[in-house]
């Protein structure tokens, strides 16, 4: 028990210590020698829970992800409408990506190395991984939607659903651009409030 602790707190203090490298010297320049040096332990050390430095960030990005603002199994089992899911999916991410100062930059940095690999690159397929998760969560929501009488005659779920991932996207990334560490209620609101007039026009 001792053992399983010691190793879940080393974990903890190489991903934050990798955050704060990260966020200072960028996903290109930042080497693992760097990460171990600002942890406090041996590279040998981390390379005993990471394979590499994409696989030590995607780690730190899933883990942020599932435990500020990934989809609660909750909520799509809820009695909640259909379109309340949604309201309450949407907004639960775009308070937790901009509640954060930290992911915005890191998120940036990391699209920006994807953008220079080959399309097929490991950093390409593990972003396009967690954008699908997103957007098949979204598709089942509005499949509910649809079964519950509200038809969306003129785009079906799917294309739905990857529009609502690219406006979140698009959030996100003037998030970022603007320097700005969170929204206001009302900012949320009125984004939410759009996603869903357009939603229900189609």
């Amino acid at each position: 028990m001792k053992n399983n602790i010691r190793t879940t707190a080393l974990r903890r203090t190489i991903l934050t210590a990798a955050t704060s490298v990260l966020q200072i010297k960028g996903y290109a320049n930042t080497t693992m020698e760097d990460i171990a040096t600002a942890a406090g332990t041996s590279k040998g050390n981390i390379y005993n829970y990471f394979s590499s430095k994409h696989d030590l960030f995607v780690a730190l990005l899933q883990d942020h992800f599932t435990s500020n603002y990934w989809v609660k199994p909750e909520l799509l089992e809820s009695p909640l409408p259909p379109t309340e899911k949604l309201r309450e999916l949407v907004k639960g991410i775009l308070q937790g990506v901009s509640s954060s100062s930290q992911l915005g930059p890191l998120l940036l940095d990391y699209w920006a190395a994807a953008a220079r690999e080959p399309f097929d690159g490991s950093l390409t397929a593990s972003i396009t991984g967690m954008l699908d998760r997103y957007r098949d969560v979204f598709k089942a929501v509005l499949d509910e939607v649809a079964s519950g009488g509200r038809k969306h005659r003129s785009v079906d779920s799917a294309t739905l659903a990857s529009f609502i991932q690219t406006a979140i996207a698009g959030f996100i990334m003037i998030s970022i651009l603007d320097r700005k560490s969170h929204y206001t209620q009302k900012e949320l609101d009125e984004f939410i409030n759009c996603l869903t007039l357009v939603i229900s026009a189609n």
